[in-house]
């Protein structure tokens, strides 16, 4: 074999095992979690590249979550719901149930609890995301897929613009401007009295004495007069409308205009809020048991009393009766010690 033979078969020799030198990594799709092991084919110049690129994993054959991310980035106001959605795949020959959840998002989400997907099959999952009002600035929500396998998460990007707040105790937050800035809005705190002048809203030209009546499903509604004595249940707080009637007694009847009564959070306790509105019920249970003990405990002592004095009547009568006798001392005779 010549010279030039020889340094090609050299040459050759060197390069086979480089071409099909195999190493094994582990990858991570950009923008989501859903790491998996594969082998990858690649080509090294030198064979110390190659022992210094070798990852030793284990490898995973079969894997059974793959995504695709599709709409997971967006603009919206606080309280503004948008749409999302990503592909999911099943590259594993089996079956698979899919559970979805989502982590580090304050708000309100619609999504799938769970899916089964068949092998070899991709489907669209379609999600909805509504920020919390207070939110503002981007924030990072994750979805998280599982089986009973495998975890794969994929993040979203949404980027929030604040809006103003209106808090419940605003009359905005329940009724429009009109009525806000109308006499028949009528705003107080839960657990406290809200008194209604009616002489005001009804008029009857024979000066009959109108009898008022109110039905409603939170309000407490007492007549004392002219005035209505509006309160509120003990557990409600938000925003109720309520129409007063009145009779005249001789077939003439009238209804008011319609109130919108707004109740207020106190900031008690509920605990609070429930002796607040029952004491006065509290009160007199209380009264009606005590006085029921003191009932007891009075004819107890009624008893003992008569009872003490029967025994003693029967003592004095079994005494004249049979009066003592006056008993003789016995002498003891003594026996001769033996």
């Amino acid at each position: 074999m010549d010279k030039k033979s020889i340094i090609i078969m050299s040459l050759i020799l060197v390069l086979i095992p480089n071409v099909f030198a195999e190493i094994i990594v582990q990858t991570s799709n950009s923008g989501y979690t859903n790491h998996h092991n594969f082998v990858v084919n690649k080509y090294f110049f030198t064979q110390q590249q190659v022992q210094q690129q070798q990852v030793q994993v284990k490898i995973d054959q079969n894997p059974e979550i793959q995504i695709e991310p599709i709409n997971t980035t967006a603009t919206v106001y606080a309280c503004e719901e948008v749409q999302m959605n990503f592909k999911l795949s099943n590259p594993s020959k089996n079956g698979h149930i899919y559970k979805f959840s989502i982590a580090d998002f304050k708000g309100t989400a619609y999504l799938s609890q769970n899916l089964v997907v068949n092998p070899k099959k991709t489907v669209l999952i379609n999600f909805v995301l509504v920020p919390d009002c207070r939110s503002s600035g981007i924030i990072n929500p994750r979805i998280i897929v599982e089986t009973e396998n495998e975890r794969a998460t994929l993040p979203i990007m949404i980027d929030v613009i604040p809006i103003d707040i209106i808090e419940p105790y605003e009359c905005e937050y329940y009724y429009n401007s009109t009525v806000c800035e109308g006499q028949d809005y009528l705003k107080f705190y839960e657990s406290t009295n809200y008194d209604l002048d009616l002489s005001e809203r009804f008029f009857d030209p024979d000066a009959d004495r109108l009898k008022y009546s109110a039905q409603a499903l939170n309000l407490d509604v007492k007549f004392r007069g002219e005035i209505a004595q509006i309160k509120s249940r003990w557990d409600f707080i938000g925003a109720e409308e309520l129409v007063i009637k009145a009779d005249d007694g001789k077939g003439g009847k009238a209804f008011s205009k319609i109130f919108f009564v707004h109740v207020i959070d106190n900031n008690r306790s509920k605990l609070e809020n429930f002796f607040a509105y029952y004491w006065p019920h509290l009160l007199l249970v209380l009264f009606v048991f005590l006085l029921i003990i003191l009932l007891v405990v009075i004819s107890s002592k009624d008893d003992d009393h008569h009872t003490h004095e029967h025994h003693s009547h029967e003592h004095e009568e079994h005494e004249e009766n049979h009066p003592k006798k006056n008993k003789r001392p016995t002498n003891k005779k003594r026996m001769p010690k033996k």
